[in-house]
C-alpha cells in the first residue's frame, strides 16, 4: 500500500525597489546536494531521494504515521517536493509597465518512508520495497525532464503589471510559479501514483504469490 503526498512550500518574496532590477521570487529553499541541469533558461536542481524505514505497533501507531485503511498491514509514504526561483525584469516606459520572466530554477525532491509493523513477513517487506522501487525509478528517470517541461512556459513570459504595487506584482509572479509546480506534480509524481495503484491491483496489496519484479513490470505497462 502507498500514500502519495505533495509538499509545495509557501512563496517567500523579496521586494523590488528599482525600476529595472532582476529579483528572485523564492518558493521554499535551495535543496543542498542535488543534481542540476540547465537548458533554455530553465535549471533543475534535483535532490537525492531521502529514504527511511520505520516500524510500528498496529495497536498504538505513532502520531506522525499516516492513518491506515481497513485491511492494510503496512504502507509506503511518498512526499514529493517542488519549489522554484524565478528571475525577472520589470520594464516601464512609453506608457507600458511589464514584467518579463527571464529564467526559472526548479527545485524538486522526494522522500520515502516505509512503514512496517514490528511483526512482519518477508513477503510484506518485499511488497513495500516494490513501492519504493517504483517511486525511485520514476523520480530518477523522469522527474528532471518533467520539471523542466513544467517550467519552460514561464521563460520569456510577459506580464502586464500596469497599476500594480510591488507586492501585487510578486503575488502574480508567484501564481505563475505555483502553476509550474502544479504542472510538475501532474506529471512524474502523478505517474508514480498510477503505477503504484496498478502494482497494488496486480499483487492484491501484496497478498498473492506473484513475484514483485514481475508485478512492477506489469504495473508500468498498465499505467502508461
Amino acid at each position: 500500500m502507498f500514500r502519495l503526498g505533495i509538499f509545495v512550500p509557501k512563496a517567500i518574496t523579496t521586494r523590488m525597489t528599482k525600476r529595472r532590477m532582476m529579483v528572485a521570487i523564492l518558493m521554499g529553499w535551495m535543496l543542498a546536494g542535488g543534481a542540476a541541469s540547465a537548458e533554455q533558461g530553465v535549471e533543475v536542481v534535483q535532490s537525492v531521494v531521502q529514504l527511511q524505514r520505520r516500524s510500528f505497533d498496529p495497536k498504538q501507531p505513532p502520531a506522525d504515521m499516516p492513518p491506515m485503511k481497513p485491511g492494510e498491514a503496512a504502507l509506503t509514504e511518498f512526499n514529493y517536493g517542488c519549489s522554484a526561483e524565478v528571475s525577472y525584469i520589470r520594464n516601464q516606459g512609453d506608457g507600458a509597465d511589464r514584467v518579463t520572466i527571464q529564467s526559472v530554477q526548479m527545485n524538486i525532491s522526494l522522500s520515502i518512508t516505509i512503514w512496517l509493523p514490528k511483526k512482519t513477513t518477508q513477503k510484506l517487506n518485499n511488497h513495500e520495497e516494490g513501492h519504493k522501487q517504483i517511486g525511485q525509478t520514476i523520480y530518477n528517470n523522469s522527474a528532471q525532464q518533467a520539471a523542466r517541461q513544467a517550467a519552460e512556459p514561464l521563460v520569456g513570459k510577459v506580464i502586464d503589471v500596469a497599476g500594480m504595487s510591488d507586492e501585487a506584482i510578486q503575488r502574480v509572479v508567484n501564481d505563475h510559479v505555483q502553476q509550474a509546480c502544479d504542472r510538475y506534480m501532474k506529471s512524474a509524481p502523478a505517474h508514480a501514483g498510477r503505477v503504484g495503484e496498478a502494482y497494488d491491483r496486480i499483487t492484491d496489496h501484496g497478498r498473492n504469490r506473484i513475484d514483485e519484479q514481475t508485478a512492477i513490470k506489469r504495473a508500468f505497462e498498465q499505467a502508461e
